[in-house]
Protein backbone atom coordinates (compact mmCIF):
# COMPACT_ATOMS: atom_id res chain seq x y z
CA UNK A 1 0.00 0.00 0.00
CA UNK A 2 1.52 3.50 -0.86
CA UNK A 3 1.96 5.71 2.11
CA UNK A 4 2.02 9.33 1.69
CA UNK A 5 4.82 11.40 3.13
CA UNK A 6 4.74 12.67 6.49
CA UNK A 7 4.78 16.32 7.34
CA UNK A 8 7.88 17.33 10.07
CA UNK A 9 6.46 19.95 12.54
CA UNK A 10 7.93 21.31 15.94
CA UNK A 11 6.42 23.40 18.28
CA UNK A 12 7.54 26.25 20.54
CA UNK A 13 8.35 23.23 23.63
CA UNK A 14 9.97 20.57 21.43
CA UNK A 15 12.03 19.94 18.78
CA UNK A 16 12.96 16.42 16.58
CA UNK A 17 15.42 14.56 15.09
CA UNK A 18 15.53 11.35 12.85
CA UNK A 19 17.73 8.71 13.21
CA UNK A 20 18.85 5.41 11.57
CA UNK A 21 20.24 2.73 13.52
CA UNK A 22 19.07 -0.23 12.56
CA UNK A 23 15.82 -2.45 13.12
CA UNK A 24 13.22 0.62 13.89
CA UNK A 25 11.83 -1.76 16.67
CA UNK A 26 14.85 -1.56 18.80
CA UNK A 27 15.29 1.75 18.52
CA UNK A 28 11.66 2.62 18.96
CA UNK A 29 12.27 0.97 22.76
CA UNK A 30 15.45 2.33 23.18
CA UNK A 31 15.37 6.15 22.57
CA UNK A 32 11.90 6.22 23.84
CA UNK A 33 13.56 5.15 27.17
CA UNK A 34 15.18 8.82 27.56
CA UNK A 35 13.82 11.02 29.93
CA UNK A 36 12.64 13.99 27.91
CA UNK A 37 11.98 11.99 24.58
CA UNK A 38 8.28 12.89 24.05
CA UNK A 39 7.30 10.59 21.31
CA UNK A 40 9.17 8.02 19.10
CA UNK A 41 7.83 7.03 15.50
CA UNK A 42 8.90 4.17 13.47
CA UNK A 43 9.48 5.44 9.86
CA UNK A 44 11.56 5.58 6.94
CA UNK A 45 13.47 8.10 5.58
CA UNK A 46 16.65 9.41 3.45
CA UNK A 47 16.26 6.99 -0.23
CA UNK A 48 14.74 8.60 -3.52
CA UNK A 49 11.35 6.54 -3.23
CA UNK A 50 8.44 8.76 -2.61
CA UNK A 51 5.35 6.92 -0.53
CA UNK A 52 7.25 3.70 -0.18
CA UNK A 53 6.22 1.56 2.33
CA UNK A 54 7.91 -1.76 4.25
CA UNK A 55 7.44 -3.94 1.44
CA UNK A 56 8.56 -1.61 -1.27
CA UNK A 57 11.49 -1.23 0.52
CA UNK A 58 12.51 -4.59 0.80
CA UNK A 59 11.99 -5.42 -2.97
CA UNK A 60 14.04 -2.20 -3.69
CA UNK A 61 16.88 -3.40 -1.61
CA UNK A 62 16.45 -6.86 -3.39
CA UNK A 63 16.32 -4.44 -6.95
CA UNK A 64 19.29 -2.68 -6.08
CA UNK A 65 21.26 -6.19 -5.00
CA UNK A 66 20.56 -7.56 -7.94
CA UNK A 67 21.82 -4.56 -10.06
CA UNK A 68 18.32 -3.44 -11.75
CA UNK A 69 18.14 0.02 -9.94
CA UNK A 70 20.55 2.47 -8.95
CA UNK A 71 18.20 4.71 -6.63
CA UNK A 72 19.22 5.21 -3.12
CA UNK A 73 16.73 2.93 -1.11
CA UNK A 74 15.13 4.38 2.82
CA UNK A 75 16.53 3.75 5.98
CA UNK A 76 15.07 2.40 8.54
CA UNK A 77 14.64 5.43 10.97
CA UNK A 78 12.79 6.69 14.36
CA UNK A 79 11.25 10.29 14.27
CA UNK A 80 12.22 11.67 17.57
CA UNK A 81 10.03 14.20 19.79
CA UNK A 82 11.86 15.71 22.14
CA UNK A 83 11.89 18.21 24.66
CA UNK A 84 15.07 20.19 24.67
CA UNK A 85 14.13 21.43 28.34
CA UNK A 86 14.46 18.01 29.47
CA UNK A 87 16.34 16.69 27.45
CA UNK A 88 19.96 17.91 24.76
CA UNK A 89 20.56 16.72 21.11
CA UNK A 90 23.61 15.71 22.67
CA UNK A 91 22.01 13.25 25.24
CA UNK A 92 20.12 12.03 22.83
CA UNK A 93 22.47 10.70 20.17
CA UNK A 94 24.47 9.42 23.03
CA UNK A 95 21.97 7.12 23.06
CA UNK A 96 21.96 6.77 19.46
CA UNK A 97 25.93 5.85 19.35
CA UNK A 98 25.90 3.77 22.27
CA UNK A 99 23.11 1.38 21.45
CA UNK A 100 24.21 0.61 17.72
CA UNK A 101 27.84 0.02 15.75
CA UNK A 102 27.85 2.86 13.32
CA UNK A 103 30.97 0.86 11.56
CA UNK A 104 29.17 -1.80 9.91
CA UNK A 105 28.13 0.13 6.97
CA UNK A 106 24.80 -1.13 5.17
CA UNK A 107 24.17 -3.64 7.82
CA UNK A 108 23.36 -3.40 11.42
CA UNK A 109 24.17 -6.90 13.22
CA UNK A 110 22.13 -9.90 11.41
CA UNK A 111 20.02 -7.00 9.45
CA UNK A 112 22.12 -6.60 6.33
CA UNK A 113 21.49 -4.06 3.68
CA UNK A 114 21.39 -0.42 3.06
CA UNK A 115 17.88 -0.45 4.97
CA UNK A 116 19.85 -0.95 8.15
CA UNK A 117 22.13 1.87 7.60
CA UNK A 118 23.45 4.27 10.22
CA UNK A 119 22.18 7.56 9.66
CA UNK A 120 21.45 11.19 11.37
CA UNK A 121 18.76 13.31 9.37
CA UNK A 122 18.77 16.76 10.64
CA UNK A 123 16.92 19.65 9.91
CA UNK A 124 19.25 23.16 10.58
CA UNK A 125 22.96 23.79 11.10
CA UNK A 126 22.80 23.55 14.40
CA UNK A 127 21.57 19.77 14.63
CA UNK A 128 24.21 19.26 12.10
CA UNK A 129 27.13 20.34 14.01
CA UNK A 130 25.85 18.12 17.11
CA UNK A 131 25.86 15.17 14.65
CA UNK A 132 29.24 15.49 13.99
CA UNK A 133 30.84 16.64 16.86
CA UNK A 134 29.53 13.53 18.47
CA UNK A 135 30.63 11.86 15.72
CA UNK A 136 34.14 13.20 16.63
CA UNK A 137 34.14 12.10 19.55
CA UNK A 138 32.40 9.11 19.17
CA UNK A 139 35.27 8.26 16.54
CA UNK A 140 38.29 8.50 19.72
CA UNK A 141 36.03 5.88 21.92
CA UNK A 142 35.71 3.38 18.81
CA UNK A 143 39.24 3.83 18.05
CA UNK A 144 40.71 3.34 21.23
CA UNK A 145 38.69 -0.09 21.27
CA UNK A 146 40.20 -0.93 18.37
CA UNK A 147 37.05 -0.23 15.99
CA UNK A 148 37.07 1.21 12.45
CA UNK A 149 35.61 4.13 10.94
CA UNK A 150 31.94 5.61 11.26
CA UNK A 151 29.99 4.89 8.17
CA UNK A 152 27.36 6.71 9.26
CA UNK A 153 25.53 9.38 6.74
CA UNK A 154 24.86 12.51 8.34
CA UNK A 155 22.46 14.56 5.91
CA UNK A 156 19.89 17.09 5.82
CA UNK A 157 16.17 15.09 6.15
CA UNK A 158 14.11 14.09 2.86
CA UNK A 159 11.18 12.29 1.83
CA UNK A 160 10.40 10.83 5.48
CA UNK A 161 7.60 8.73 5.49
CA UNK A 162 5.51 7.27 8.57
CA UNK A 163 6.05 3.55 8.86
CA UNK A 164 2.73 0.72 9.07
CA UNK A 165 0.94 0.95 11.98
CA UNK A 166 1.93 -2.79 13.12
CA UNK A 167 5.49 -1.60 13.51
CA UNK A 168 4.70 1.29 15.70
CA UNK A 169 5.55 -0.01 19.12
CA UNK A 170 6.33 -3.02 18.39
CA UNK A 171 8.25 -4.27 21.22
CA UNK A 172 5.78 -3.35 23.97
CA UNK A 173 3.05 -4.95 21.73
CA UNK A 174 5.50 -8.22 21.40
CA UNK A 175 7.65 -8.08 24.28
CA UNK A 176 9.75 -11.26 22.71
CA UNK A 177 9.93 -9.72 19.68
CA UNK A 178 13.92 -9.03 17.71
CA UNK A 179 15.53 -6.70 18.47
CA UNK A 180 19.47 -7.13 16.72
CA UNK A 181 20.47 -3.46 18.53
CA UNK A 182 23.90 -3.53 20.55
CA UNK A 183 26.71 -0.66 20.80
CA UNK A 184 30.44 -2.11 20.03
CA UNK A 185 31.77 -3.96 22.90
CA UNK A 186 34.31 -2.43 25.16
CA UNK A 187 32.48 1.12 24.78
CA UNK A 188 28.64 0.36 25.67
CA UNK A 189 29.67 2.76 28.45
CA UNK A 190 30.52 6.09 26.96
CA UNK A 191 28.71 9.34 27.92
CA UNK A 192 29.06 12.10 25.40
CA UNK A 193 29.77 15.52 27.03
CA UNK A 194 27.13 18.00 27.62
CA UNK A 195 25.74 20.53 25.88
CA UNK A 196 27.65 22.67 23.35
CA UNK A 197 26.16 25.61 25.05
CA UNK A 198 26.11 24.83 29.13
CA UNK A 199 29.25 27.08 30.83
CA UNK A 200 29.21 24.19 33.84
CA UNK A 201 31.78 21.89 32.66
CA UNK A 202 34.63 23.66 31.07
CA UNK A 203 36.94 20.72 30.97
CA UNK A 204 34.51 19.09 28.78
CA UNK A 205 34.19 21.91 26.20
CA UNK A 206 38.62 22.05 26.01
CA UNK A 207 38.08 17.80 25.48
CA UNK A 208 35.28 18.49 22.73
CA UNK A 209 37.64 21.25 21.44
CA UNK A 210 40.55 19.03 20.98
CA UNK A 211 38.76 16.17 19.16
CA UNK A 212 36.93 18.88 16.66
CA UNK A 213 40.18 20.55 16.42
CA UNK A 214 41.67 17.10 15.70
CA UNK A 215 38.99 16.42 13.00
CA UNK A 216 39.87 19.06 11.33
CA UNK A 217 43.46 17.47 10.46
CA UNK A 218 41.58 14.74 9.39
CA UNK A 219 41.23 14.39 4.85
CA UNK A 220 37.71 12.96 5.95
CA UNK A 221 36.56 16.15 7.61
CA UNK A 222 38.17 18.32 5.53
CA UNK A 223 34.96 18.98 3.99
CA UNK A 224 33.14 18.97 6.92
CA UNK A 225 32.80 22.80 7.86
CA UNK A 226 30.75 22.84 10.65
CA UNK A 227 33.56 21.10 12.72
CA UNK A 228 35.63 24.47 11.89
CA UNK A 229 32.66 26.55 12.92
CA UNK A 230 32.39 23.96 15.94
CA UNK A 231 35.58 24.83 17.27
CA UNK A 232 35.33 28.60 16.94
CA UNK A 233 32.19 28.74 19.17
CA UNK A 234 33.72 26.33 21.54
CA UNK A 235 36.88 28.95 21.49
CA UNK A 236 34.19 32.17 22.28
CA UNK A 237 32.84 30.14 25.47
CA UNK A 238 36.13 28.50 27.10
Amino acid sequence: MEKTPAPLKETGSTDLIVLGMGCFWGAEKRIGEIPGVVDVESGYAGGDLRGAGYQDILNHESALRAGKTTARNHAEVVKITFNPAKVTLETVLGKFWENHNPTQGDRQGNDVGSNYRSAIYYHDESQKAVGLATAATYQKALEAAGYGRITTEILPLRNYITAEEYHQNYLKKNPGGYCGLGGPRKISHLRLPEPLRSRQTPAWRRSLLRAASSALTSNWWRSKPSIAILANALKTTS
